[in-house]
């Protein structure tokens, strides 16, 4: 035992076998710790950084007002009644200037047409696939059009048709006349 403190005091301990070896600094191994390290800012990748997401911030506001606009433009189309779609087609053709150059034929076609796509509109009737015959005879069963309203559309009809196919050449009054009679059928017709 003595051999024991002895080895101890000096500093030399004894291994499992019995054989002594020195001390090595028991102090030395046990130390505080040490303090954070301080790394350099990348500040050039950092404000590369900030640059990318503000410029996706901004690309994401104006796709954002881009749809906005999108929807405005497309609910502002579906929310036209019939009615309103026909008079802003009545009014560019009165603006065409195809009663001015004689061309009839094209402006009975479109007046025509006008009148038949309001009624496909309006009542549910394939009125620009039909003649005008089967067109009339159609709205005769059709219980939604009031009797002077019928024989109005029948002379709208006729005129077209007589401009249309039989080469009829009115003058521009009579043009006139007919895209008012269009309109009056319209009128008619909306409520």
């Amino acid at each position: 035992m003595n051999k024991l403190l002895r080895h101890l005091i000096a500093g030399v301990t004894i291994n499992a076998w019995g054989m002594s070896a020195p001390v090595t600094g028991y102090a030395q191994d046990i130390r505080d710790i040490k303090p954070p390290v301080a790394f350099p800012a990348p500040w050039m990748l950092l404000l590369i950084a900030l640059a990318v997401i503000l410029l996706a911030g901004i690309a994401h506001l104006v796709y954002q007002r881009y749809q906005r606009q999108r929807v405005q433009a497309v609910n502002k189309i579906i929310a036209k009644t019939p009615w309103e779609k026909a008079y802003e087609r009545l009014e560019e053709l009165r603006k065409s200037d195809l009663l001015a150059r004689g061309q009839w034929e094209q402006y009975y076609l479109i007046l025509s047409d006008i009148v038949r796509r309001y009624f496909e509109e309006r009542f549910s009737v394939r009125a620009p696939e039909m003649t005008s015959e089967e067109f009339l005879t159609s709205l005769k069963n059709f219980g939604g059009l009031a009797p002077e309203s019928k024989v109005l559309l029948e002379e709208f009809l006729v005129v077209c048709d007589m401009v249309k196919f039989a080469k009829h050449a009115p003058d521009a009054a009579a043009g006139e006349k007919n895209a008012d009679l269009a309109r009056r059928l319209i009128d008619e017709t909306k409520s």
